[in-house]
């Protein structure tokens, strides 16, 4: 993959290539899910893919990751922003306003995000998020919630910096490491009512074997919930976890047996929040977290906001 930085608002891409082999798809979504979050990294607007001899996996991955065709080019909007839907609809018309670019389908984008039912209507707020990620809708009504995860686990399903912390590969299989989601089983007994769409603050549980815990270090987008028998879970997600058998049938059962399984995408590694930090936002000194925690969206903004300083 090549990268082309010709001005300050956009990443080029004019070069991306793979490798013929059985995980050719899932390292092209890798490489541009890659590109999307260095691109909104560097606070660029946007990346822009103008390879003229684009692999079908490639192909695949610009569909999957919602680019769209402007000419011979693909392009899509990666705003580093948490803004208001008002806020960020008038960030939409200006960007559309560009003379040089042919950003003119964003205007019925900030037509939509702009009237008064949007913000109520979560699947449709969750969808612009995943269509203008990272960015986040702070006045919409996704949920969100805190989620505690054991660091042996998130270093496995998305973060990288826990999993050098071992110099181990990232990830117990390679096509796991790659994977644009992943699966997080954990007890239905506690919580058993979320329902996606929802938002997922990660916040990682202290264990003296890894540095930098006991903080949330992630902000994920929750795309199903299922509650279901241990080895039916095993059975569907296989091929997203790092789960063994015997891990999640160790978790506890409600009193039908059932275990409840996350699927999430759009990981986005964050600068961790201590939970001293998170304590004070809650204005609650003594709580932590062994269960989902849901937080409203003025936490959120200030948890968001405090990790991507």
């Amino acid at each position: 993959i090549v990268y082309g930085k010709h001005n300050d608002y956009e990443l080029e891409i004019p070069i991306i290539r793979v490798a013929d082999n059985p995980l050719s798809a899932t390292l092209a979504q890798h490489l541009i899910f890659k590109s999307i979050l260095y691109s909104a990294g560097e606070k660029r607007q946007s990346t822009i893919i103008n390879d003229c001899f684009l692999q079908e996996p490639v192909n695949q991955a610009i569909q999957e990751y919602h680019f769209i065709r402007i000419n011979d080019n693909f392009v899509r909007l990666n705003l580093a922003v948490a803004e208001t839907a008002d806020k960020l609809s008038k960030c939409l018309r200006k960007i559309a306003s560009n003379p040089e670019k042919q950003y003119k389908f964003l205007i019925q984008l900030a037509k939509s995000i702009k009237q008064e039912d949007f913000i109520h209507n979560i699947q449709d707020s969750a969808n612009i998020e995943r269509f203008l990620f990272p960015a986040k809708i702070i006045d919409a009504e996704i949920p969100t919630y805190i989620i505690p995860i054991q660091a042996k686990w998130a270093k496995d399903l998305f973060d990288e910096g826990l999993a050098n912390q071992h110099l181990s590969l990232f990830a117990a299989k390679s096509e796991l490491a790659f994977n644009k989601e992943a699966v997080y089983y954990r007890s239905a007994k506690t919580y058993g009512k979320l329902k996606a769409p929802f938002r997922i603050l990660w916040y990682v549980s202290i264990d003296p074997s890894y540095a930098h815990v006991g903080a949330i270090r992630a902000c994920s987008l929750a795309d199903e919930v299922i509650i279901d028998k241990p080895e039916n879970l095993f059975q569907l997600f296989q091929r997203l976890g790092v789960y063994r058998l015997s891990d999640i049938s160790s978790i506890k059962q409600d009193k039908e047996g059932n275990i409840m399984a996350i699927r999430f995408s759009y990981t986005e590694l964050l600068n961790k929040i201590e939970l001293r930090t998170v304590q004070n936002i809650l204005n609650n000194p003594k709580i932590t977290f062994q269960s989902p925690f849901k937080v409203d969206n003025h936490v959120f903004e200030q948890l968001y906001n405090n990790s991507t300083k």
